[in-house]
Order: structure tokens, then sequence, then C-alpha cells
């Protein structure tokens, strides 16, 4: 019987319809990247799908041919997956995570600053002088003056209050998905290949394919991914109600004490258990994951 990731990694492939942490290790993927709409009809989505399906199914019949993989065994073509974004959201997430940085060192500074004039001012007090001379001094040795360190206070509160330091809920709002702007996605449409699979074996598929179909195979890359910690859950419906189980994904984690973790190479990620073209919207089977962290 040909071996089944879906059966096999269930903890992967079939989460149950509520949140859960896993931890996801390293695999490698046909990938295809790209943007904009994927239901335009003839569009970069859809000639993306083409080219994986053509190089996944050209390694699974290698062993009808000639070309002899090492450690092949026979296996089912594993789910189409997504890693999905858009790019101002991105820039938005980058944005808040370096106000946090800044507020963070900025914390430091004045905390540092404190102590500094604490120890000078008893310093000066031992030494007999004055108040406002050690004032002065402390002015000219640091460059922090009440007001400064006031004023660094409030904004470090002001960046709290408004999520710059609070991921979580607030940072996936930034970095979320804006489901009516479809014609902005940015996409990288992948399937998982077997772990005998090299990447000289891939470039054989990928010539192969062209040789065969008389079609370009160009955009077509072997990609390595370690997602790490993730939070993931069965969304069942369509792709538009997919924020009500994001939502609940993020409930999940402010609950047990994680946060959302997302960077240009930790992205939001679907994987893709029914065929669009023969189930109905309502009973289709997404898994969607999460990159997480514990906070620091």
């Amino acid at each position: 019987m040909a071996f089944d990731y879906k059966k096999e990694y269930k903890e992967f492939y079939l989460p149950k319809n509520h949140p859960e942490i896993v931890e996801i290790p390293e695999m490698n993927f046909i990938a295809v990247r790209g943007k904009g709409d994927p239901n335009e009809e003839g569009g970069a989505y859809k000639e993306a799908i083409g080219l994986l399906y053509g190089i996944a199914f050209t390694i699974k019949m290698s062993k009808k041919g000639s070309h002899r993989i090492d450690g092949y065994f026979d296996y089912v073509v594993p789910p189409l997956e997504g890693f999905w974004w858009q790019e101002d959201k991105m820039q938005a997430s980058v944005e808040r995570s370096g106000a946090a940085q800044v507020s963070a060192a900025q914390a430091s500074v004045v905390q540092s600053g404190i102590a500094q004039e604490s120890a000078a001012q008893a310093s000066v007090e031992r030494s007999g002088i004055t108040q406002d001379s050690a004032a002065q001094a402390s002015v000219e040795r640091f460059g922090v003056t009440q007001d400064s360190t006031a004023q660094a206070s409030v904004e470090q509160s002001d960046a709290a209050q408004t999520g710059a330091v609070q991921p979580g809920i607030g940072e996936q709002r930034a970095w979320g998905i804006d489901y009516s702007r479809k014609q902005d996605f940015c996409w990288i449409s992948v399937i998982r290949l077997p772990d005998f699979v090299t990447e000289e074996d891939f470039r054989w598929a990928v010539a192969e394919a062209e040789r065969k179909k008389q079609q370009d195979y160009s955009k077509v890359e072997y990609l390595t991914i370690k997602e790490g910690l993730c939070v993931q859950c069965m969304h069942i419906g369509s792709y538009d109600a997919e924020p009500a189980t994001v939502a609940l994904m993020d409930k999940f984690l402010q609950e047990n004490g994680y946060e959302n973790d997302f960077s240009a190479e930790r992205l939001h990620h679907e994987i893709y258990l029914s065929d669009a073209r023969r189930v109905a919207p309502e009973r289709r089977k997404t898994v969607i994951r999460h990159p997480v962290k514990r906070p620091e």
C-alpha cells in the first residue's frame, strides 16, 4: 500500500477543529512563488498549481522509467499547501516589531540613567555638594534630565497601550490577511517532497517534465522550510470564513501564554485537504497554521 503522509503524520495534516500547539520539523517542498488573486481564471496561481503537480507526479512515476531514486518507496502525493501574506501587512508587522525593540532599548537606557543618577546623588551628598550642583553634574555626565526621563517613561507606556510591545491578537491584526483584497495576495504554493528526494532528483524531474510536456518549469524551486513551534487548527468551511478560525487561534494563544511570531520567514500557512473543484465551500477542510513563540 502506498505511503500516505496525511495518515502517517496525522499530527501535521489532520488536527482537531480546535487550536493546538505543534512542533513542525524541517521539510522539503516543490515550490512556486507568485502574487495575485488565486481565483483568477488563467492567473498565476492556477498556473503555479499545474507546475507543482507536473513535477510532483514526474517524481512519483519515476518508478516506471529508467531513472532510479535512491530510497524510493511508493507514496500518495501529499496535499497542496500555501504560505500567504500581503506586503503592506508584512511592513506593518516589521514597523511594530521595530517599535517594540526601540521601546525596550529606551526603557533600558532610562533605567540605567536613573540608577546612575541615584549613585551620583549619593556621592554628591557625601561630598557636601549642593543638590543643585548635583543635578547639574548629572545632566552634564549622563545627558539625562528628570523631564527627559519622564518623557521616555510616558513613551514606553504609550507604546505598551497601543500594542507595540504586546504581540498576540493586536499583532495578528497587523499581520493578518485582508481576505477582501485577494488581488494583493503574495503566496508560495508548495507540495511536500518525500525525504528521499534530493535536489539532484528534483533537477532531473524538472528536466524530464520539460522534455515530456514541452513546457517551461523554471519557476519551480526546491525549498526547505522549518516552521518550528506553531499553532494550528482544522478549518471547515469556505476560505473566506477563515477569519473566525484565526480568531479562535488567537484567543487560544492569549489564554495559554503564547503569541504570534510572524516574520518574512514565518508566514500564514494553509494545507488544503479538500478538492475545491468537487467539495462544496461549506464542507472544505483546510489546516490553518501560524508560527508562535513564548513571550520573552
